[in-house]
């Protein structure tokens, strides 16, 4: 399970719910295997941190202050509720 920083517990069906369907939202943007696939580590982060509906000082906790920013200026905002990246 994972435990975030405000005693909020993640179920482990939760965590993998959220990455097979982040999973299957890149295989549908790509129209291919993922294996062969180049993408950005930091884009990757972001579907996590949003998918995970962590809260904004979660968020920069786990990206960092330095690409939270940049990904603030890319994505305009990366919403708490893990909806609209």
């Amino acid at each position: 399970m994972i435990t975030t920083t405000h005693s909020q517990t993640l179920a482990r069906s939760t965590v993998v719910d959220v990455l097979a369907c982040i999973r299957q939202e890149w295989e549908e943007a790509a129209g291919e295997s993922l294996v062969g696939i180049q993408g950005s580590v930091g884009l990757i982060l972001a579907d996590l941190v949003s998918g995970l509906a962590l809260r904004p000082s979660e968020q920069i906790q786990v990206l960092g202050s330095a690409l939270h920013a940049e990904l603030q200026g890319i994505l305009v905002t990366i919403p708490e509720n893990g909806k609209g990246l």
